[in-house]
Order: C-alpha cells, then sequence, then structure tokens
C-alpha cells in the first residue's frame, strides 16, 4: 500500500494552533471563534488512516495527513508514543517543537538549515535528541532562546508563541505577505497578538471560545499537527508547495513517553520571541 507525503521548494512549514477546551482536554472543533479555519483537502488528499486509538475527531485528519509524510531520513513526519497511541491531548514542549520544524524543512529539502558550530544554548546537551533542531533553526533566524544563553528545551509552548513563530516563518522565509487585521479575542498580549491576528485572518489559528484565544495556554500534540496542515495548505495555495514525497506502509512510533517527534519528557515545550 503506497503513502505519500509533500515537499516545497521554497518555504516552510511551521506550527500553529487549533482549539481546546478545558484544562487537559482536545477540542473536538474550532467553532468556538467566528472566523473561518484554512480547508487542507488538497494538501491532506491520498492520506492513509493512522492507527491511533485516540486520534479523535477535529484532529484526525492532520495526524492522518502528517503520518503519511516522510523527512529526509525517510521516517514518517509524526509518531505516536507507541503503535496504537498518539499522545493527541499532551503538551508540545520547545525542543519538541523545534525537532518537528526541522524534520519538515528537512523533508522539502529547503536550503536554509545552516551547519551549527558552537550551539548557542548553554542548556542543550550534546545527548540532547533535539540539538541539531534547535541549533539549526536558531541560525536560521526561526527560533529564540529565553534569554542568558538558555533555550528552556523542556518547557511548554504556549499558543501565543507559538503564533508569533509560526508567521516569522511564514513570512521571512516563506515569503507570504499576510496583511494587519485583527480577531475578536479579549485576551491577547502586545508580544504575540499582533501575529495571532494576522495568522487568524487567513485562517490558521482559532480560539477556544469567540472571544477568547487562550493565549497563555499551552499547545497540545492534536493542536500542533491541525495547524501545520493548514499553513502547507497554505503554502501549496502560494505556490511554493512543489514536490510530493513517496513514503512507507506504517508510521513508525517512538518509544517512551516523547513529544513531537521524538522526546524524552512529555512536559516539553517551544520558544519564545
Amino acid at each position: 500500500m503506497e503513502r505519500r507525503g509533500r515537499g516545497w521548494c521554497v518555504g516552510v512549514l511551521l506550527l500553529g494552533l487549533l482549539v481546546s477546551t478545558s484544562a487537559g482536554a482536545v477540542a473536538e472543533t474550532d467553532e468556538g471563534s467566528e472566523g473561518s479555519v484554512l480547508p487542507v483537502i488538497e494538501f491532506c488528499e491520498g492520506s492513509e488512516q493512522a492507527p491511533f486509538y485516540d486520534r479523535g475527531t477535529a484532529h484526525a485528519e492532520a495526524i492522518d495527513c502528517l503520518s503519511s509524510m516522510l523527512s529526509a531520513d525517510g521516517e514518517p513526519i509524526i509518531r505516536g508514543f507507541d503503535e496504537n497511541r498518539f499522545g493527541t491531548g499532551d503538551d508540545v514542549s520547545r525542543a519538541a517543537f523545534a525537532s518537528l520544524i526541522h524534520r519538515l524543512l528537512r523533508a522539502a529539502d529547503v536550503p536554509l538549515l545552516p551547519e551549527v558550530g558552537e550551539h548557542p544554548f548553554v542548556d542543550v546537551g550534546d545527548d540532547n535528541p533535539h540539538r541539531e533542531a534547535i541549533g539549526a533553526l536558531f541560525e536560521a533566524g526561526l527560533l529564540n532562546g529565553v534569554g542568558g544563553d538558555r533555550f528552556a528545551p523542556h518547557d511548554r509552548l504556549s499558543r501565543a508563541q507559538a503564533a508569533s513563530v509560526m508567521e516569522r516563518v511564514l513570512t521571512d522565509v516563506g515569503g507570504d505577505q499576510i496583511e494587519e487585521a485583527s480577531s475578536p479575542f479579549l485576551d491577547l498580549g502586545q508580544t504575540h497578538g499582533p501575529s495571532i491576528e494576522a495568522l487568524y485572518s487567513i485562517g490558521i489559528v482559532a480560539g477556544i471560545e469567540s472571544d477568547r484565544f487562550g493565549y497563555t495556554e499551552p499547545l497540545q500534540r492534536g493542536q500542533a499537527v491541525t495547524a501545520l496542515t493548514r499553513v502547507g495548505q497554505r503554502l501549496l495555495d502560494l505556490g511554493v508547495w512543489d514536490t510530493p514525497i513517496e513514503s512507507g506502509e506504517e508510521p513508525p512510533t517512538t518509544p517512551g513517553p516523547g513529544p513531537l517527534p521524538d522526546a524524552e519528557d512529555p512536559e516539553d515545550a517551544l520558544v519564545r520571541p
């Protein structure tokens, strides 16, 4: 049974947000906000169903989609905690998110990932599985640390932080021209608010309620993957998604409790601007 993936010539895929419900739960819809989300019909066309029992409803299509896409090493972009569980409602870490982006860029063969010499962050050791990804994306100007030569790899990534990073990649690397916009959300801060409003206007992010984005709430694995497929569709619409990538029969699993795509700590999270 043949499965497929896709790559792009110029541009990148990044991470955005979907919706969540109460603490610890995963949203099954993103109808909390009034904006319409970007359909991903073309981007995910031909995906095979992933074997995870916790795919849910809202995130199932995206999980199937990215489980079918291969990175440059021939492995799927995303994996489960084991062969049956994806961990849809688990939080994403800063380090794990960096690895996810790195795998996507490598899958697309985007020539923007520099060689990393001396690592910029003192809290990312030689044995950290996310070390290469963090260093490369920092050198490319896509990710930042938290100050004092620290990356805080195990911290959780907030929905607001992810929005800022995603907008930076879409505009600075992907060449997307997103017009200044507004949103109905009342809980936005000055740092990430403009990015959230811009991405809301093009259907990449949604709120958890009609007037609340969930600015400080952590990003979950299912939400991350769903938003990522929307960014992929956006790049496809812009004409920067190009080369299909063949993939294998079944997505392998990641042993132990790890965020996307490999990890050591399920409490891991992402990047502050």
